[in-house]
């Protein structure tokens, strides 16, 4: 029995059945991944990294603190008569902050001098009481016993003198301390008191700071603590003053690390005699160290972004993007601390096209 005829639009049917399996699998993500692609090049001009002597430097951060930083308190109990100073005020060592009430502290001076003469006429009658109590004893006109009170009346005497004295010193001092005074020459931080208020010994009057000389304190990591010491010159910048270069000289270096953050504490003196410089402020420094041999790069292969620089090192015939540790420069040519090699080859400009991983022609 013959087949019955199958219609043009059954055969169309069957062959689009047939290819579109074919199709979905040829764009499948599979397939696409089969399909080789072309790797991108780029052309990139070359330096050698050489080595050389080169002065080294260490680059850290850092924060100025004041040199001295004092809250000055009050020695005396009394009411505030007057306070001399705002905040900002720059003083000068020894003058006055600010005075308290003093009627009290000056009767007491009074009365303490009174009984210092008081006890000094004392003293002189009774030294002439015992010279005549020796002459007396000497001729025998009194007894032993008589004479040891005479000898002790006047030893007593002498006695009251330095009670008086002491007395008198005590409330000078007292009279002296209503006034509050500058310790050093310095700059009001903060104002704590205002007239009419009354202060017991030990209340704050006012935050004093010294910023000439000025001190920076800088964090060293724990790898470079071998090359720190006394007398290094360091360099550093602050936002506040681009462009300005501000210098010191390292002078207390703390004697141990710190367990928590493996650094080292170094402070450096400052000379702030204009007084731009202020306690606070944040400091990008660079330690000066001894010279040594270390490679050397061009200037226009680092690639800066922010505090982090790199460099594009061409390895097996691709670049390889890596951190670097800048030192001192020579010309156009920096030294590097870590990061690359003498005799390797990186790119001697860092163009923006420059990426990780990118072959080289």
């Amino acid at each position: 029995m013959s087949s019955p005829l199958r219609s043009p639009y059954a055969l169309l049917g069957t062959s689009l059945g047939l290819l579109l399996p074919t199709l979905a699998a040829c764009s499948s993500p599979t397939a696409e991944a089969q399909i080789p692609k072309e790797e991108r090049f780029v052309s990139v001009e070359q330096a050698e990294v050489t080595k050389d002597q080169v002065p080294r430097f260490l680059t850290l951060t850092g924060t100025l603190i004041a040199n001295q930083d004092s809250e000055l308190a009050s020695d005396a109990a009394g009411k505030v008569k007057e306070v001399y100073v705002e905040r900002g005020s720059f003083v000068k060592a020894g003058a006055p902050i600010a005075r308290l009430d003093a009627r009290q502290a000056e009767l007491n001076a009074s009365a303490a001098k009174a009984q210092l003469e008081i006890a000094k006429a004392e003293r002189d009658l009774a030294q002439k009481d015992c010279e005549r109590a020796a002459m007396l004893f000497k001729e025998k006109a009194i007894s032993s016993a008589d004479y040891d009170r005479s000898k002790a009346a006047c030893t007593m005497r002498d006695w009251g003198i330095e009670a008086a004295n002491t007395q008198l010193q005590m409330a000078e001092k007292a009279l002296s301390d209503s006034v509050v005074r500058a310790p050093f020459a310095g700059i009001v931080a903060e104002r704590y008191l205002s007239p009419g208020e009354f202060v017991g010994p030990g209340a704050k009057v006012v935050a004093l700071v010294q910023v000439d000389p000025i001190r920076l304190e800088l964090s060293v990591p724990e790898a470079a603590t071998p090359a720190i010491k006394e007398g290094l010159e360091v360099e550093f910048d602050v936002s506040g003053y681009p462009g300005r270069t501000f210098k010191g000289v390292v002078k207390y270096v703390s004697p141990s690390v710190r367990r928590a953050t493996r650094d080292q504490l170094v402070e450096a003196l400052v000379n702030n005699k204009d007084q731009v410089l202020r306690p606070g402020m944040f400091a990008t420094a660079r330690l000066s160290l001894a010279s040594a041999e270390l490679p050397l790069i061009p200037r226009s292969a680092l690639k800066r972004d922010g505090t982090t620089q790199r460099v594009f090192v061409i390895r097996e015939g691709h670049l390889e993007e890596r951190v670097v540790q800048v030192g001192g420069s020579r010309g156009d040519l920096v030294a590097i601390e870590a990061g690359v090699k003498p005799g390797e080859r990186v790119a001697k400009v860092a163009t923006a096209e420059l990426k990780d991983g990118l072959a080289v022609r």
